[in-house]
């Protein structure tokens, strides 16, 4: 069965070429206009991928980020939102609101579609069960769980895929670009600046006592330290 793909604009015939596109890459694309009810479909039958391009001026994207992720879980649907360019500030609400990605809306159809297809990408056949862990951190791979001191922690794809970077190869300095090109699932540095945020505020609430250390100018390191 092809995975669902729900393409959310007020003018549903400017991403006609996407959908086609979608279409060929073994998806099954659905246009839909009317953003409530686009919230309705998300609600009875959950796509995988959520793609949020121009909205009507009454609504806000990072308002409707949220409202999408409250009834799609973060482990089964992936949100990208459509910005122009120059909207940076609306860019971070979005992904601090439940978007895992932010394109620019004159991005190449192509390009599009390869990003869409990385962001569903799985991380680990099903039947992987390897266990990543490092201080309190323990992450199972094939269960997609997370648990910090023993207390589950619940993350989305992508965050789950960041985190995975980090255990992989703790104490060690990882740049802004490896992690780009190992995190599939993010296009921009502001997306992944996100998600360490998101990361080392899950770690402090659950007290882990590992963090995620910013090592200017090279990256990021998970320490201890």
């Amino acid at each position: 069965m092809s995975a669902r793909v729900l393409l959310i604009d007020r003018r549903p015939d400017d991403l006609a070429g996407l959908a086609n596109s979608l279409s060929h890459a073994g998806y099954a694309p659905a246009l839909v206009k009317d953003s409530a009810r686009a919230l309705d479909c998300v609600r009875w039958d959950r796509p995988a991928i959520i793609l949020v391009g121009r909205l009507f001026a009454d609504m806000f994207r990072d308002v409707y980020c949220r409202r999408l992720r409250q009834l799609a879980p973060a482990s089964a649907t992936t949100i990208v939102v459509m910005l122009p360019d120059a909207t940076r500030l609306t860019a971070i609400r979005c992904l601090e609101s439940g978007a895992d990605d932010v394109v620019g809306l004159d991005i190449d159809t192509h390009r599009l579609v390869r990003r869409l297809c990385a962001l569903r990408t799985p991380i680990c056949d099903e039947d992987d069960e390897v266990v990543l862990r490092y201080g309190q951190i323990e992450m199972n791979l094939g269960q997609h769980k997370v648990r910090a001191c023993g207390t589950p922690i619940s993350l989305g794809i992508t965050s789950f895929q960041v985190l995975r970077s980090f255990l992989e190869r703790p104490e060690q300095i990882l740049s802004r670009d490896e992690l780009l090109a190992t995190c599939t699932r993010i296009g921009t540095g502001r997306s992944l600046y996100e998600h360490v945020r998101r990361l080392r505020e899950a770690m402090a609430l659950f007290g882990a006592g590992a963090a995620i250390v910013t090592m200017p100018p090279a990256g990021y390191m998970l320490s201890m330290r």
